[in-house]
């Protein structure tokens, strides 16, 4: 949708990111029966980077901690 997105927009100044935050101990999740140990603040972090980017930012991609997740 990130691809599409970007592609499709009429704004250049638009960008399209997709973020993977990862399985983080939350409320949502405590009774998973998964040893999950990465914290919200954790899972945010990549959100936080993409969200902050400057306008020469990838756009259209899916990304992780690692950077963009190859399809």
């Amino acid at each position: 949708m990130s691809a599409t997105t970007s592609r499709g927009s009429a704004s250049p100044a638009l960008r399209a990111r997709a973020a993977a935050p990862g399985a983080c101990a939350t409320d949502l999740t405590r009774d998973l029966p998964l040893p999950i140990t990465r914290t919200a603040a954790e899972g945010a972090a990549v959100v936080i980077h993409l969200a902050t980017l400057g306008a020469d930012g990838p756009t259209g991609g899916f990304f992780d901690d690692g950077g963009p997740v190859p399809w």
